[in-house]
């Protein structure tokens, strides 16, 4: 199976382009519904016309998250669930050829911390009239105030 895909010609009287070399992929950053991610064209290869960011979570099936112009080279998907496992790859494309992928990168979105937990104050009188204060948090365990 070859790393890149011949496209059809769409200039017949021009030699084709070589495909485009495959792109170095490392991760910029990680946040809770955020990951970022940037790539470097390798030297050499055809000319990229515009890169495909692929996209998987876990160990699902590949999909073509979008197509963004030669000169970005970076990219930050929003909106993704916390606590999850996200892999992607990149590659360039040009008149006649799909280059071959990247390198492929992992990241898990981080769990933000959780809530404080609400607080109750509750009054008891005791058998002596002297009042204690407790506070009651929602696990359960009572702290004497």
């Amino acid at each position: 199976i070859p790393s890149f895909i011949p496209l059809p010609s769409l200039a017949p009287n021009e030699p084709p382009p070589d495909p485009p070399n495959a792109p170095s992929l490392s991760l910029n950053s990680v946040g809770a519904h955020s990951i970022s991610i940037r790539w470097t064209p390798s030297a050499g290869g055809g000319e990229v016309q515009k890169w495909e960011i692929w996209r998987r979570t876990g160990f699902g099936s590949w999909f073509k998250l979008g197509e963004v112009f030669p000169a970005q080279l970076s990219l930050t998907n929003t909106g993704l669930s916390s606590g999850t496992s996200y892999s992607y790859q990149v590659r360039g494309v040009n008149t006649e050829w799909l280059g071959p992928f990247s390198n492929m990168i992992s990241a898990t979105t981080s769990v933000p911390p959780p809530t404080s937990t609400p607080t109750r104050t509750v009054r008891i009188a005791a058998a002596s009239s002297v009042a204690d204060r407790f506070e009651v948090r929602s696990n359960g365990k009572p702290r004497a105030g």
